[in-house]
């Protein structure tokens, strides 16, 4: 089990043919038309994440301009956009953060098709958890009165 939970909209599975497989793109099913694609991802009670990774790509001979924010519960902590121009080349970016500074246990990532076709691809995210810092103290504390409690 993962310990965080994922809630989606607006993303279709790549399952081959003309695309790269496994790979999501932001797209309204019914519609039929580019759509804000949005995941978000709630740690389990306890954790906070530490990292986020991902991959992006455009597609072969397609043109399109894809953005993507994050945010961590609502801060904006990252805004991008690429131009694909019928580049299929994969972009990594990793964003990591030190857990004193930011205690997240909600990440909400948002991805536009901005023009052309809807051929901007998500792969291979990558996620890191830990407990939370207080979840650990409150730990080695739990662990302390348990011992007190057997001497006594």
């Amino acid at each position: 089990a993962v310990p965080f939970g994922i809630t989606h909209e607006n993303f279709v599975f790549r399952g081959g043919n003309h695309a790269t497989f496994g790979v999501v793109r932001a797209w309204d099913e019914v519609n039929d038309i580019n759509a804000w694609g949005k995941i978000d991802l709630t740690a389990d009670e306890g954790s906070v994440f530490t990292s986020l990774g991902f991959d992006i790509s455009g597609f072969k001979d397609y043109e399109s301009t894809a953005r993507m924010k994050i945010y961590f519960g609502t801060e904006k902590v990252f805004d991008e956009t690429w131009d694909f121009s019928g580049n299929s080349t994969l972009i990594h970016e990793d964003l990591a953060w030190d857990t004193d500074a930011f205690d997240v246990s909600l990440i909400r990532i948002r991805l536009f098709n901005e023009s052309g076709d809807p051929y901007s691809g998500l792969d291979n995210l990558n996620i890191g958890t830990v407990p939370a810092p207080g979840g650990l103290a409150l730990l080695g504390f739990a662990a302390g009165m348990t011992s007190r409690r057997r001497r006594a």
